[in-house]
């Protein structure tokens, strides 16, 4: 099948996304710092879009009779066994912000937000390389599912 074409913008955040998740899934530190910083560049709404995206659709794969608290607990205590061994700063804080944030749960606007852009653009992509090794699924089949979906879901809401 052939790929879709993108926007550059959405190409340019392909690009760097795939490189952060590809870099943790090899545990490759120097590597994800630097594509991880690469997009954190980017607009961070557009990252949480997309890999907001993402991470829902493997958790419903891994989990499609819903995810409870406890799958929750065991998702991120998954990740943090799989990062803390080449990427100590794993933290539990972002991890929960990226999952929440996935699930379509933010902090209220009179929060203030525990994590930073980098935090997410390291933690995200930690999280999907953790989610694809579970479900046993490539990187670019389920970014094209969501980014598909996200398309769908644009033209329904401003048509």
């Amino acid at each position: 099948m052939p790929r879709p074409t993108y926007p550059p913008v959405v190409r340019v955040l392909v690009g760097c996304a795939g490189d952060a998740v590809t870099a943790a899934g090899r545990g490759d530190h120097a590597e994800f710092l630097v594509a991880a910083a690469r997009l954190a560049a980017l607009d961070p709404d557009h990252v949480g879009l997309v890999l907001g995206a993402v991470t829902r659709s493997l958790l419903e794969q891994l989990h499609p009779d819903g995810l409870s608290g406890e799958d929750a607990q065991a998702v991120i205590a998954g990740c943090i066994s799989d990062g803390s061994a080449w990427f100590p700063d794993v933290d539990v804080n972002a991890l929960l912000l990226v999952l929440s944030g996935a699930l379509g749960v933010f902090p209220s606007d009179e929060e203030p937000v525990p994590v930073t852009p980098l935090g997410v653009a390291q933690h995200a992509p930690l999280l999907v390389a953790h989610l694809l090794t579970a479900a046993d699924e490539a990187f670019d089949t389920v970014l094209h599912s969501a980014l598909t979906e996200i398309a769908r879901a644009q033209t329904t809401e401003h048509p």
